[in-house]
């Protein structure tokens, strides 16, 4: 049997982690998008149960340049108004913009290459970052 000191630090992770995991499933905000699209086309990016808020849908690079760099686009304006839906139709863009550090320092385009890239819809803070309190809600695409 391992030692007391091990199986208190076990059930305090145990603990812990649960309340995290019944918080996420509550908040319901959730992404429909496309698995795959091809650079150039046109995709509709729908989110549902969101935090009221000026929500935007953006579109990140897995693969930078930099590890302590973020490479976005936005895809489509952000709601001028608060809304707890979102239905943004966009273009696969061929470039996004890299930025690093807070506040954001842009670190020039980065051409979109085949790969893994994230749709996040949130409230926006600055060019890379979400406003705290907002929703948000991922899903990965893959670009061909």
């Amino acid at each position: 049997m391992a030692p007391l000191a091990q199986r208190l630090a076990v059930s305090s992770i145990l603990v812990v982690a649960v309340p995290l995991a019944i918080g996420e499933a509550k908040s319901g905000a959730s992404v429909t998008a496309p698995a795959s699209a091809s650079i150039g086309e046109t995709i509709t990016v729908s989110a549902k149960n969101l935090k009221p808020g000026h929500y935007a849908v953006r579109l990140y690079a897995k693969k930078v340049p930099n590890k302590n760099w973020a490479c976005v686009a936005q895809l489509g304006a952000a709601a001028k108004k608060n809304v707890t839906h979102i239905s943004v139709t966009a273009k696969i863009p061929s470039t996004l913009h890299c930025y690093s550090g807070f506040p954001s320092t842009s670190e020039g385009p980065l051409k979109a290459k085949p790969g893994t890239f994230v749709i996040v819809v949130s409230v926006p803070q600055s060019s890379i970052t979400t406003a705290p309190g907002s929703s948000v809600a991922r899903r990965n695409i893959s670009v061909r």
